[in-house]
């Protein structure tokens, strides 16, 4: 790790002191762009949606409200942006490319846009935020860190209530990072000040949107939650009692005075002002261990992003405590060692099918270890002595995986579901070449189980299902989170960005990858190619049996490939026979990845939008 980045992996785990990265720049400061010229007010009033024509709100609008399963790859000579869901927040993003921002200006300014239009149900102001940017100028790339920090005083981990257990406990809540994140992407990266960045979220909340049936139908779902406390009574349910439905309009007003009240304060407002201590109490109200000291300690990690090699191209993934791209990188790496892709592609041979899926479950072993799941000694025991549980990518390591599962010590097995992880996700080139990779969460059920929300922003409890993660990393500490956002190079040049959500998404973004970099195929192509799913494990979540099989979508796969891999032990099935075969998001296979991607290729740019949702690519 270069002597630019002042603090070791270790130290930066272990707490907030000697961080390099000081979130609170006062506002408007910029560390590495330069600034938009003009007056902040001239810019907040350029990118306001208030300026779209009538057509242009209409069509948009209309279109927000479309689920499809496919979507067209967009292209672009300029800038481009994907967002996973709520499409319209692309729309926002390329206002923002036009206007003269970079893709740090434009990501962060989508995903509020994204949070507002869920109603801070699956995705939230209080959540969390896991960056890979490329910085064009400087030719750098680097890891934003703003996941939950763990309380100080939470030092019973393993005794917060979980799910379902009829207690509303702020011992679920954490220390939140998605504004910290914001500001010190901004601020490092971008040209536009958080007034400008927070004008389109602030200005659908004040003005209102209109519900779609998959935000209506959990508010249905949640409903209780929904109705706990006076201050979300008041944000769901009209005058006479009863929740917004399909079709109505719902405005956020004191949601828009917040956003517009960070974009005056800075995120300052949210961990040293007024929200924080709004956010305490509340937390404290019902049992939780959150202080004024832990919100005033919260500090944004910028670090060197992890690397690996594979197929000729090189790929940085965000570093600890995030771990997605730990198991996407590792996996990408066994499959070129064992050269899977020598036997033709998974869909099309069985014995390549089976070999994939035995190389995807060391992607459950690598989780197993980030997450205290499998302990060093474990891994030694089932791997071999040589086996480094520190380093969980060297050649070693993945030579001695395939050696314990050709030899039969090891038979692949996936980890249990851990929960329904609720996430968007954002990729963006901007015209001078910068790329933002981006996935944000509540990392957990729709709104949580506690309902708590501090001047419009839901207050996740995330911790809820988390128990054995917290107690891992500790009190004080930041817990590990599987965002997976990936940035590849080619030559050292920029060549794809990705990001997923879903309980599918490491796999999905594997698929993908493997897809486009051993077998050549283009974004969309690799998109719409038959993937794996999470294996069958989330019905632990329901307590209904569930045996490990692979998951995959049977309509992109030959019956006939698939019967020959079961005939050789392959335990697979379609979604349709996992434990949860129906989404409630419109038809959406529940354990699939979803993917957005960006490409530089030709002398363009190319972006993907997401699969089923409302997502949309848009250029500048």
């Amino acid at each position: 790790m270069s002597k630019e980045f002042e603090m070791s992996r270790r130290q930066y785990l272990a707490g907030t002191s000697g961080l390099v990265a000081a979130s609170f720049l006062p506002n408007g400061a910029r560390a590495g762009s330069k600034k938009i010229s003009g007056a902040s007010g001239d810019l907040q009033n350029m990118i306001s949606p208030a300026n779209w024509s009538a057509e242009e709100m209409k069509v948009r609008l209309a279109e927000n409200l479309k689920f499809s399963e496919f979507h067209d790859m967009v292209s672009s000579d300029g800038g481009i942006i994907s967002c996973s869901t709520n499409g319209i927040a692309s729309y926002c993003g390329a206002d923002i490319l036009r206007a003269g921002g970079t893709a740090a200006d434009a990501a962060a300014a989508a995903a509020m846009v994204q949070i507002v239009f869920a109603a801070g149900g699956y995705v939230s102001f209080a959540g969390i935020w896991g960056m890979v940017y490329y910085d064009a100028k400087s030719k750098k790339t680097y890891s934003i860190d703003a996941t939950y920090q763990i309380p100080k005083g939470e030092t019973d981990p393993m005794s917060i209530p979980g799910f379902g257990s009829g207690k509303h406990s702020g011992r679920t809540a954490m220390v939140p990072g998605f504004f910290a994140g914001v500001e010190e992407t901004i601020n490092r990266f971008g040209k536009m000040p958080m007034s400008a960045i927070v004008e389109p979220a602030a200005y659908f909340a004040e003005n209102g949107i209109e519900l779609n049936s998959e935000v209506a139908g959990a508010m249905e779902y949640r409903k209780d939650v929904l109705s706990r406390l006076p201050e979300t009574k008041e944000i769901f349910f009209k005058e006479n009692g009863n929740l917004y439905k399909t079709g109505e309009i719902f405005k956020q007003k004191a949601l828009a005075k917040t956003l517009r009240d960070v974009g005056k304060l800075g995120a300052e407002y949210l961990y040293k002002g007024a929200w924080a201590e709004k956010f305490v109490k509340a937390v404290q109200r019902d049992g939780g261990t959150i202080t004024m000291e832990d919100m005033l300690s919260y500090r944004t990690g910028v670090n060197e992003p992890q690397k690996v090699s594979a197929y000729g191209y090189d790929f940085y993934g965000a570093d600890a405590p995030i771990n997605g791209a730990d198991m996407i990188l590792a996996v990408l790496k066994l499959l070129q060692i064992d050269g899977t892709h020598k036997l033709g592609h998974y869909t099309e041979n069985a014995k390549a099918l089976k070999r994939f899926s035995q190389a995807l479950r060391y992607g459950d072993v690598v989780q197993g270890l980030t997450m205290g799941l499998m302990s060093p000694a474990q891994s030694k025991e089932i791997f071999g002595d040589d086996f480094d549980p520190q380093d969980i990518k060297s050649e070693r390591n993945l030579e001695l995986y395939w050696q314990a599962v050709d030899n039969g010590r090891y038979v692949p097995i996936s980890t249990p579901a851990s929960g329904t992880n609720h996430s968007d996700c954002i990729v963006c080139i901007d015209k001078e070449g910068n790329i933002a990779a981006l996935t944000h969460s509540i990392n957990t059920i729709h709104w949580g189980e506690t309902g708590i929300f501090v001047d419009g922003f839901s207050v996740p409890d995330s911790a809820a299902f988390q128990q054995g993660a917290l107690a891992v990393a500790g009190a004080g500490n930041r817990l590990p989170a599987p965002l997976p956002p990936i940035i590849s190079f080619k030559d050292g040049q920029p060549f794809t960005a990705t990001s997923a959500i879903g309980m599918g998404l490491i796999n999905k973004s594997i698929c993908v990858l493997y897809n486009i970099l051993a077998f050549g195929m283009d974004m969309e192509k690799a998109q719409n190619t038959g993937a794996f799913h999470l294996a069958d494990t989330a019905g632990a979540l329901f307590g209904k049996p569930s045996d490990g099989g692979d998951v995959i979508n049977k309509n992109y796969f030959d019956e006939k490939i698939l019967q020959e891999a079961r005939a050789m032990g392959l335990n697979i099935k379609d979604y349709r026979d996992a434990v949860l075969p129906v989404s409630h998001i419109l038809g959406a296979p529940p354990l699939e990845g979803f993917l957005v991607g960006a490409m530089r290729k030709d002398g363009k740019n190319h972006a993907i939008a997401s699969k089923w949702f409302n997502s949309v690519a848009a250029g500048e």
